[in-house]
């Protein structure tokens, strides 16, 4: 969604809140990522979901949730007795890790690393005249498009003749 229709979004009256799962916006390739509507959102009515399954690592499992003021006494209310699966110390090891830069760094290095992967796949699917590549600009997965008659067999078979 492109900034325009973000503010338009988030100035709709009859909308009281904007859910927002920010998935994969931490790898963004061609242009600058777009801003979270959160990030954006002066009348508080996002709720920003995410995790750390892409950008650390799938095995983590620690994902987040950013509220609106107004429904933080609401959710500690209803969820005051509820028991985080995810211990204390990943917590602060998380922190300490966000905190001191090594979270940012961290996400630079991923990046370059899959940003030169993913080139690369682009470079060798782009020889290739009957499949079109779409939505490779962002995230760690690339659209195909490619001839109905092409069976995941011949798909994969090709592919490891690549190798």
């Amino acid at each position: 969604m492109n900034m325009q229709r973000r503010v338009e979004l988030l100035n709709m009256k009859k909308i009281k809140y904007v859910i927002e799962d920010d998935y994969d916006s931490e790898f963004k390739y061609s242009k600058r990522p777009v801003p979270a509507l959160k990030s954006i959102d002066v009348n508080d009515k996002v709720i920003y979901i995410g995790s750390f399954s892409k950008s650390i690592s799938p095995s983590f499992r620690v994902s987040f949730m950013v509220l609106p003021f107004n429904l933080v006494e609401k959710y500690n209310k209803i969820f005051k007795f509820f028991i985080c699966p995810v211990s204390i110390m990943v917590q602060k090891m998380l922190t300490v890790f966000i905190e001191t830069g090594e979270f940012e760094k961290h996400l630079n290095r991923m990046r370059k690393i899959y940003s030169k992967k993913r080139q690369l796949l682009i470079d060798m699917l782009s020889e290739r005249k009957d499949i079109t590549i779409r939505g490779a600009d962002a995230g760690l997965h690339i659209v195909l498009e490619y001839p109905k008659n092409y069976s995941e067999e011949y798909i994969v078979k090709k592919a490891k003749e690549k190798r």
